[in-house]
């Protein structure tokens, strides 16, 4: 009978000293759970914007690509906004792009093309007759990990209507080593209304 109670009591004790322990496990692991949901409800009431895990061209394109900033462009006629080109070689070292885009004329006209200083050649620099080209090279000995705006497009609206603008993909180009390591770019949408 002694011993029964005794076994008893040392049950009774192995229990109390486990049940802590597994109270606060469960705890952190309800609140490991729960806090993202509650983070994501609070960031879509701060912002207005909820986060989203919807893949985008951004991520899409994993190699060394070609982005305009921003990916649209609402102007009014006659009003000029500018886009940045930006050069994403990823950890590839380019010693040269090359970069072609049709546009509609219709729609747009180029008013400039000023490029920056991460390039100290840029052999051709054209724009007109609904293609804008621009090469940029710093040459074989020093090759350049780029994620950075190489130029500037600045554009004035002509006429009211929507248009999709990608690279030439096939003769656009990002130079490594002698070979074309170029992978894309995103869509560059461009709105022009009317003016008020």
């Amino acid at each position: 009978m002694y011993v029964e109670k005794n076994v008893q009591e040392v049950h009774h004790n192995v229990i109390q000293v486990w049940i802590k322990p597994a109270i606060i496990i469960a705890v952190v692991f309800g609140i490991g759970f729960l806090l993202p949901m509650f983070t994501k409800n609070l960031v879509t009431k701060q912002s207005g914007i909820a986060p989203t895990t919807a893949p985008t061209e951004s991520t899409i394109i994993s190699g060394p690509s070609y982005m305009f900033s921003p990916a649209i462009l609402e102007l009014k006629v006659n009003e000029k906004k500018t886009v940045a080109v930006l050069l994403k070689t990823k950890r590839e070292k380019i010693e040269a792009f090359d970069f072609i885009l049709g546009y509609d004329e219709e729609l747009l006209d180029v008013v400039s093309v000023k490029t920056s200083a991460l390039f100290p050649t840029y052999p051709i620099v054209e724009y007109g007759n609904g293609v804008i080209k621009v090469s940029g090279t710093v040459g074989v000995a020093d090759p350049v990990s780029v994620s950075e705006t190489i130029f500037l497009i600045e554009f004035k609206g002509v006429a009211v209507g929507e248009t999709e603008m990608k690279i030439d993909q096939d003769n656009s180009t990002i130079a490594a080593q002698g070979k074309n390591i170029l992978e894309g770019s995103n869509s560059l949408n461009v709105i022009v209304m009317d003016k008020p």
